[in-house]
């Protein structure tokens, strides 16, 4: 698998000058659809409602084995938040920032994983905004809910 640009699928410099490679490879479409099967596939252009998914995925498919640490550092808010960073000033395109997105959103991913204190919202010097009740009562540590004692009575306590 390799990538490239259409200049070097669709110019005589590139694949386009090797006739017999060209006429095996090349993009086709027909009336708009193009068939992802044959072996040159088209990427549409990133806007930040397709990048919010392509982290959103990352971070689902990311290999780890505490898979509610990364999702509990990794917020939908850290992406939305660390989306519109990047694509400020692009007047939301984001096709000339995909490459640079994903390559540090992966590396928050591998330091959210390997480093239990690790947080990406302060890394990014991201402060939650417009948290409700629960959310401040989680931030500072304390139970959002009023504990009866016949809940805990005869169990250990754990600690998540």
């Amino acid at each position: 698998m390799y990538t490239g640009t259409p200049e070097f699928f669709d110019t005589k410099r590139g694949v386009a000058g090797l006739e017999p490679l060209h006429d095996r490879i090349q993009f086709l479409t027909l009336a708009g659809f193009a068939n992802p099967r044959q072996p040159q596939l088209e990427l549409k252009p990133f806007d930040a409602r397709r990048l919010k998914e392509v982290a959103l995925k990352l971070r689902e498919i990311y290999p780890t084995a505490n898979r509610t640490g990364i999702v509990n550092k990794v917020t939908s808010e850290f992406i939305e938040r660390l989306v519109t960073k990047v694509t400020a000033g692009f007047k939301g395109d984001v096709g000339v920032v995909p490459r640079q997105f994903l390559r540090q959103f992966v590396n928050i991913l591998d330091l959210a994983a390997e480093n239990d204190e690790f947080d990406p919202m302060s890394a990014e010097g991201f402060e939650p905004i417009d948290l409700n009740e629960v959310e401040l009562l989680i931030r500072e540590g304390r139970t959002y809910f009023d504990e009866e004692p016949a809940d805990i009575q005869g169990y250990a306590a754990v600690e998540f």
